[in-house]
């Protein structure tokens, strides 16, 4: 016979003969008799031949419907059996799945992981407690916890879930005033239960809970349309997870009130919808990770590229030029460095504008970029500056290398608004690493050969020494 939260429940057998039975429970009673942790309230009784007469008396303020079974031995166990295997694939899962998230949440500091598993171990605590498993093992001589942990419990998963989808959406960035409305209510809902219990208004807390664990549901689909028009990751497998939440509270919310038939689908509904919620909000959660390491990636990318011409940055070029210096050093190969600055760069911004500057930049890094190696190191220097790091490669292969660069670079045409041909020549140093030489020093040879090409009239290549 269950639910489990009956406070009081009284059976009489009215024998044929006139003689009665009597059990009286109960989860009001410290120690409730005849509760199991699998099926509720059982009473085992042989009915003698003839008609016998069940009388039951229920009282409770919970809304519940109170289903009666009579079942032979068999039956029970296969029923008991069905109840252990199943709970047990519950509460495994969605053990599995609040481990996972609490070390996600101490391992990458997530406070959306800490939220979900807070809101996933609620859950199971007030499966425990609504099942009669709680009473059973946990706090069998506390009937009056009892008569609250399952509504407080209620409010804790719903204001726990509301938590998580605010940091889980970011709605304190992205709607502000819905992610304030959501920490207030939940502060206001939970201060608001503890009143209840303190003052044992018990039917209030009923209809507290019941709301809390209702609007908690339904709120959460507006919220993921609302995140999903928005454009967040992951907001789709919100709005899944919400939907089949919702579906799942209203089916056993349904049941218990009657407007539902009792069965053992529409009863565990909350349960299945649960289970489905936390597996796509498991998804979600994964895929959030992962959007949130691509921008990391993206953002480190970001940290070593040139944002106009897409070449490295000095940054990313130092980090290159490490390695291939590295492999010159320990296997002695030649290595050669090439600097390039574009001649009189500032006249033609001055002339036509940054925009041409910036396409003329671009073109120089399309040029560099078609007549390099893939193992050479090229990046934008800084300004209309430009560097190259060539393994295996002398000082004379790297100064030929160099001239051809240079007659492209005079060739290269950029087109001005007004159909003007812009033209451009650029000059070079060029460098050879020397044996106990730095990086750094090798840098600043081929920048000392390229300013003896400023001062003598640009638009050529020297080398080093």
């Amino acid at each position: 016979m269950s639910p489990s939260w009956t406070d009081t429940l009284d059976v009489h057998v009215v024998h044929p003969t006139g003689d009665t039975t009597h059990w009286h429970t109960g989860d009001a009673l410290a120690n409730a008799p005849y509760l199991d942790d699998a099926l509720g309230y059982l009473f085992e009784h042989s009915f003698p031949p003839g008609r016998s007469e069940v009388l039951l008396r229920f009282a409770t303020p919970d809304p519940m419907i109170v289903n009666v079974q009579l079942l032979t031995p068999l039956t029970l166990a296969q029923q008991a059996k069905f109840e252990h295997s199943s709970y047990g694939v519950l509460y495994g899962f969605l053990a599995a799945l609040s481990v996972l998230n609490l070390i996600m949440y101490f391992g990458l500091g997530r406070s959306n992981s800490l939220y979900y598993a807070l809101y996933l171990l609620s859950f199971v605590a007030m499966n425990l407690s609504y099942t009669g498993r709680g009473m059973a093992w946990l706090w069998p001589e506390a009937p009056y916890f009892q008569r609250y942990v399952i509504l407080v419990l209620m409010v804790l998963s719903a204001t726990a879930g509301l938590k998580f989808a605010r940091e889980f959406l970011a709605l304190d960035q992205s709607v502000p005033a819905l992610g304030r409305g959501i920490q207030w209510a939940c502060r206001g809902i939970i201060a608001w239960i503890l009143v209840t219990v303190l003052f044992n208004w018990h039917a209030t807390a009923v209809y507290t809970a019941f709301l809390a664990s209702g609007i908690f549901s339904v709120a959460l689909v507006p919220i993921g349309i609302l995140a999903q028009r928005r454009g967040q990751a992951a907001a789709g497998y919100f709005l899944a997870s919400g939907i089949a939440s919702a579906i799942g509270l209203c089916a056993t919310t349904f049941s218990v009130w009657g407007l539902l038939p009792f069965t053992p689908w529409t009863y565990r509904g909350v349960e299945m919808g649960t289970m489905a919620e936390a597996l796509l909000l498991q998804l979600a959660l994964v895929q959030f990770i992962r959007a949130q390491m691509l921008k990391r990636l993206d953002a480190e990318r970001d940290a070593r590229v040139d944002a106009l011409t897409q070449l490295a940055n000095r940054r990313g070029f130092l980090e290159q030029a490490e390695t291939a210096y590295g492999l010159a050093v320990r296997h002695q190969r030649p290595l050669a460095a090439v600097i390039l600055d574009i001649d009189l760069f500032k006249a033609i911004n001055d002339g036509h504008g940054h925009a041409i500057g910036d396409a003329v930049l671009v073109k120089v890094g399309q040029t560099l970029t078609r007549l390099t190696r893939n193992g050479d190191c090229v990046a934008r220097w800084g300004g209309e500056e430009f560097i190259m790091l060539l393994p295996e490669t002398d000082l004379t292969t790297a100064t030929q290398f160099a001239e051809r660069i240079r007659c492209a670079l005079e060739e290269m045409v950029v087109i001005a608004k007004d159909e003007v041909r812009v033209q451009i020549t650029a000059s070079f140093g060029v460098a050879q690493l020397k044996p106990d030489q730095s990086l750094e020093k090798l840098i600043t040879a081929a920048d000392d050969a390229l300013y003896s090409v400023k001062q003598s009239g640009r638009n050529r290549v020297a080398h080093a020494d």
